[in-house]
């Protein structure tokens, strides 16, 4: 999205055999401790590999996402950074997850709407 920005770390793209995993991240002013925060992941998912995903009081919505089942988590209090005072702060993620054509997405963003998100995903190539 406009005034995103690439980020330096922690991107990576990991293939073993027939598994794949990548992760970008952008951010608003490069620092994804202290910014708005954008991540993508795509990976292969077997089901053997599935683990719990506890997002505690948040809400859960079911959607569609390019032609998919997904799910919505708002405001998850998933991540922990630390204030510009060195303190933690429990810092509200929403995320975007889908399964498409042997993959599964994870988009995530803390200043981003629902909309925005699906709108990210259905621009992906």
């Amino acid at each position: 999205p406009d005034g995103y920005y690439f980020s330096n770390d922690p991107n990576f793209v990991y293939v073993q055999g027939d598994h794949i995993a990548a992760h970008a991240v952008y951010t608003t002013d490069g620092d994804s401790y202290t910014s708005a925060y954008l991540s993508i992941q795509q990976s292969t998912f077997q089901t053997e590999d599935a683990r719990e995903f506890v997002v505690g009081d948040a809400e859960v919505t079911q959607l569609t996402v390019r032609g998919q089942a997904a799910i919505f988590v708002e405001d998850a209090l998933l991540m922990t950074v630390q204030d510009r005072s060195g303190n933690n702060v429990n810092l509200p993620v929403d995320y975007l997850m889908w399964e498409e054509n042997g993959y599964f997405f994870v988009i995530d963003a803390t200043e981003l709407s629902k909309e925005q998100m699906i709108k990210i995903a259905e621009s992906l190539k």
